[in-house]
């Protein structure tokens, strides 16, 4: 009876080891098409705001939480390292980065080990930030699209950036194409 428990078990390793040797370094696909797509969370920076504005399936999570204006990579990792487990929402939209300049030390694997963690049912879908003003003044579009590299492997993209400018601003096109395209995949 032993040797077979010792068998299924390493069987079950071997699966698992197999499927993350597989999966590593792959661009993510939407995981489950029969989810119901209700409870539709925005984390992050101040863009949530204009973002969740522009959305009609998404909620901006809740202020101070999982959501701050002027905040990071660091701060959001350390929010989720206190938030509970949440078995209910269906997908969660990302927007960091421009805070932190674009930094390419930001723990991205940290941040997704931690969503895939707390909200274990969700995929995930990231939103390029904004460049050039304030501190960012400096920063090239190719900068940023770089950066988000490192998103790949764990989220969806979305193609259209905040983009180029000041980004508090409602009424930024940008921002009605990203709500938009988020809104596309819950369809």
């Amino acid at each position: 009876m032993n040797k077979y428990l010792i068998i299924t078990f390493v069987a079950l390793v071997l699966v698992f080891v197999l499927i993350k040797f597989k999966t590593k370094g792959q661009t993510v696909e939407i995981q489950r098409k029969d989810k119901k797509n209700v409870n539709n969370i925005i984390i992050g920076d101040s863009q949530c705001l204009f973002i969740g504005l522009n959305s009609k399936k998404y909620k901006i999570a809740k202020k101070e939480v999982l959501y701050k204006g002027g905040t990071g990579m660091s701060w959001l990792i350390g929010q989720l390292e206190k938030y509970p487990i949440d078995k209910t929402v269906d997908n969660v939209c990302i927007s960091v980065g421009t805070n932190g300049a674009f930094n390419k030390y930001d723990n991205v694997g940290k941040l997704f080990e931690l969503l895939h963690t707390k909200f274990p049912n969700a995929d995930f879908y990231t939103v390029k930030g904004s460049w050039g003003w304030g501190g960012n003044k400096n920063i090239t579009e190719s900068q940023v699209n770089k950066y988000y590299e490192a998103f790949k492997p764990y989220s969806i993209i979305i193609s259209t950036p905040i983009g180029y400018g000041e980004p508090h601003d409602q009424n930024k096109p940008s921002y009605k194409k990203i709500g938009e395209e988020l809104d596309k995949y819950l369809n």
